[in-house]
């Protein structure tokens, strides 16, 4: 019954992108559905109620870690992780060779929010392959630049019932971290999947976010990026609310006139 669900929940995202009128409607649940015109005091303290269930079905439900991975993400780090923090009851930041302060805004915060939320930090030194045209081509001359074996690596020994696929990009709004407390609620579920919004405006592919550490899933090379793979006969559901707004693109507004790719020019800051 509940593949069933989660088939027919597919399926209707599906079909509801090809409605343009249905796809900004859908769209736009990342955000509150209060009025426009409400009064900002009132809408202030719906925000903080909202916040308040968060922490209290966080703490009365099964545990969720962030895992979150990071190359100079001094600009973004600090929202992306304060954002998940009714969330997530543990953030885990791997960082593959960050040049800037995103070693130092991290450990920071491990300080300023111990009493929230447990932060861990670790270093992944290897050099790896950019996702995108050519990458599984890269992997190959070039193995340990695997963004599929990192990933691996980030999600192993963690103690929580579920992990969070985070980066440093991503800002959760409270509604949709409500939603997925929803469903994770039920303890049915072994997977949720739900897509974010990029910051230009594109709806991101549906993805597994969330996953038991029950489960054996892993991820593998495929030919632009990573793919997680997950077992056969679990349990999958689907959040219809996009989850985050992916923010990392704001910076292309400075490296559009660079004769390189943008992802590149962005990473190598």
């Amino acid at each position: 019954m509940l593949e069933l669900k989660y088939l027919f929940e597919r399926f209707a995202d599906k079909a509801a992108s090809r409605i343009p009128g249905i796809k900004c409607y859908s769209t736009s649940l990342f955000f509150s559905n209060r009025t426009e015109n409400e009064n900002p005091d009132e809408f202030d303290c719906d925000v903080q109620n909202k916040i308040k269930t968060a922490f209290k079905n966080r703490k009365n439900g099964p545990s969720i870690c962030a895992v979150l991975r990071v190359k100079n993400g001094e600009n973004f780090i600090k929202s992306s992780i304060t954002s998940v923090l009714p969330l997530c009851s543990c953030i885990k930041v791997i960082d593959n060779n960050s040049t800037d302060k995103t070693a130092e805004i991290v450990l920071n915060l491990k300080k300023e929010y111990n009493n929230i939320s447990e932060i861990n930090y670790e270093k992944y030194p290897t050099h790896l392959s950019l996702s995108g045209n050519g990458y599984l081509q890269s992997v190959k001359k070039k193995p340990d630049s695997s963004l599929a074996k990192y990933y691996n690596h980030c999600f192993s020994n963690i103690n929580t019932d579920f992990s969070l696929k985070l980066d440093a990009h991503c800002i959760y709004s409270i509604n949709s971290i409500i939603e997925i407390q929803k469903k994770i609620k039920s303890g049915k579920l072994d997977v949720i999947y739900y897509r974010g919004i990029e910051f230009n405006g594109r709806k991101l592919s549906v993805e597994p976010y969330i996953i038991s550490n029950k489960i054996a899933f892993e991820y593998v090379d495929g030919e632009k990026y990573e793919i997680c793979k997950i077992p056969k006969n679990t349990k999958k559901g689907f959040v219809w609310r996009p989850g985050f707004l992916h923010i990392k693109r704001i910076f292309y507004n400075i490296h559009a006139f660079k004769d390189i790719k943008m992802t590149e020019a962005i990473y190598r800051e």
